[in-house]
């Protein structure tokens, strides 16, 4: 049953990818054969010195590490934000598990395996976040002379073993990787120097042969489109426009960038116009930065504006009765991109237990020819989660801590996961609550496992929503819940009524 199962899902999905359509298949389905090029892609590992913490070491990347040395990756990007805090150690540390995984830069079968790394604003600026650093290092020339900053390439070289350069170029299995570092400038340094480069390296740039560049903000305008979504509630996760317009020129461009931590099952994370890009997430921990109920965000995620100690903000969050989701905000993204003749298959996975995180995205070759992934036509084609057929929605009176630390009067609303319809997972569900009266008013949460594997027994466990009862609508009410998925499409409801006093 399995392997027909698999068959006819490789048909389904052959047939789709011979018509150019929108698609993701089913894990593995596209990665038969022998790729031209793999290699492993990731952002945002955060390692972190051991005078400041010993949480954040190099056990993760380690084992992502591992897993990608398995699949015989010919290369590795890392697309910024290798130390945490800017120091010196934190380099060498990445350096040092890089050469226990794949000494002198070699695979198990003696290949050469390429690094592709890239540095991020903690790199750069993270040595001022806060008095972490300077604490570590109390004297002011030991703290100087441990700012990576204060001289990148002798400090690049010690740790990576290669001259350093602020844009370069690599070619691995007869492709090109472009990728440019942040090191002067913030948001407004990438536009210019890519610009500058392409030019210089156009005739071997330019064709149908996919060439991929990496840096570590999301070029403006592509994944997470700031004008398209006015409830996006991040802002400094972009560069300032001027990559995108660059790239418009190479529609063979595939771009990978991280620094927003956004998790990648949102499923716009991939994004296709005049070129590719793709957000990679963070090997470190997993970020929420959508908000489907605009200021007052998720019940169980940071409210909009409290990282900017906004009183408005701060007042809602305080008054949530739901503790972040995930707890810990430690899981584990990254991905595998295998390259053939037709086809970029890109597998997403967890390393938290080690699972691939929904279907695969296979994007044709060329890709000019074909932008299955524009933003435009998944909208469209969307489609939503639907809740299993004999689902029902349980609501129980009860009390609870808000994050501030008061018990209050609350509400309970207790449901089971929505089932995936066509690879959209649930990515969240929408609350709606209406009084007697007419007054009504929505919440959101976030779905349980969401950032996990989507066969995880978390995302496939019951979920719930905790609402503080001041300012809801009193006497009878009827609340329904909807599940979403990343584009917006929202399933059948689930119904309820109960009396809140």
């Amino acid at each position: 049953m399995h392997a027909e199962l698999t068959r006819r899902g490789f048909l389904s999905g052959a047939m789709a990818f011979a018509a150019g359509r929108a698609f993701s298949a089913p894990h593995g389905v596209f990665s038969s054969g022998v790729p031209r090029l793999t290699f492993a892609a990731i952002s945002d590992i955060h390692i972190k010195s051991p005078k400041v913490s010993t949480k954040y070491d190099t056990a993760v990347f380690e084992h992502a590490l591992k897993w990608y040395r398995a699949q015989g990756v010919d290369a590795v990007v890392v697309a910024g934000d290798m130390a945490d805090r800017g120091l010196v150690e934190e380099w060498e540390m990445v350096g040092a598990a890089w050469r226990k995984i794949f000494p002198e830069d070699k695979g198990p079968d003696g290949r050469h395996v390429e690094k592709v790394f890239i540095t991020g604003n903690h790199d750069h600026d993270a040595w001022n976040y806060g008095t972490a650093s300077s604490d570590a290092y109390p004297d002011p020339a030991d703290f100087e002379a441990h700012k990576l900053v204060n001289d990148y390439p002798r400090h690049w070289k010690s740790a990576f073993g290669e001259d350093y350069a602020p844009i370069y170029m690599k070619t691995v299995g007869g492709f090109r990787f472009v990728a440019s570092h942040w090191d002067n400038g913030g948001l407004k340094q990438f536009g210019p120097r890519l610009k500058a480069f392409l030019e210089a390296h156009r005739e071997e740039l330019s064709g149908p042969r996919p060439f991929f560049y990496v840096q570590h903000p999301h070029p403006r305008g592509t994944v997470f489109d700031e004008s398209r979504w006015s409830w996006l509630a991040h802002s400094g996760v972009a560069d300032d426009g001027t990559v995108t317009a660059a790239l418009a020129e190479f529609p063979n461009a595939v771009v990978f960038s991280g620094h927003s931590h956004w998790s990648i099952t949102d499923e716009r994370s991939i994004w296709q116009g005049a070129f590719t890009s793709i957000n990679l997430g963070c090997l470190r921990r997993t970020g929420f930065c959508r908000t489907r109920n605009g200021a007052m965000g998720y019940e169980n995620w940071r409210t909009p504006g409290v990282r900017k100690k906004k009183p408005a903000a701060l007042l809602i969050d305080e008054a949530k009765t739901m503790p972040h989701y995930p707890p810990s905000f430690e899981c584990h993204h990254g991905s595998l991109v295998r390259v053939y003749d037709d086809r970029i298959v890109i597998e997403r996975r967890e390393f938290t237990n080690d699972r691939p995180v929904g279907d695969d995205w296979v994007i044709p070759l060329p890709t000019a020819t074909s932008r299955p992934f524009a933003y435009d036509r998944r909208e469209k084609e969307s489609v939503a989660p639907e809740f299993p057929s004999d689902a029902r929605l349980t609501i129980e009176r009860t009390d609870a801590k808000n994050r501030a630390g008061k018990r209050v009067p609350a509400v309970r609303l207790s449901f089971p996961a929505a089932n995936a319809v066509k690879g959209a997972r649930p990515f969240d569900y929408l609350i709606e609550i209406k009084g007697g009266s007419g007054e009504s008013l929505t919440r959101a949460v976030l779905a349980q496992g969401v950032e996990l594997g989507v066969d995880s027994k978390a995302a496939n466990g019951a979920s719930c929503c905790v609402l503080a009862r001041e300012g809801l609508p009193k006497g009878i009410v009827s609340v329904s819940i909807r599940p979403g998925a990343s584009f917006g499409a929202l399933g059948r409801p689930l119904i309820a009524t109960c009396e809140l006093a």
